[in-house]
């Protein structure tokens, strides 16, 4: 599995947002602390990650022109 996992930049990426964001999102409900404020900041940083996303899938980092 690991060899496969890191093949992909923005496969690593995307499970490394999704497990930080299921970590804070868990730590947040363990303190009680406003859902709603924790979906707004979600939602503030999602657009730098599907942009880093969508341009590794237009040009790879690692492709040499």
């Amino acid at each position: 599995m690991g060899k496969a996992f890191s093949k992909s930049k923005r496969e690593r990426l995307l499970y490394t947002c999704v497990l930080l964001w299921l970590i804070v999102g868990l730590f947040a409900i363990h303190k009680e602390s406003s859902l709603s404020e924790l979906a707004a900041y979600f939602a503030a940083l999602s657009p730098f990650v599907i942009g880093y996303i969508y341009g590794e899938t237009k040009r790879p980092s690692g492709k040499q022109d």
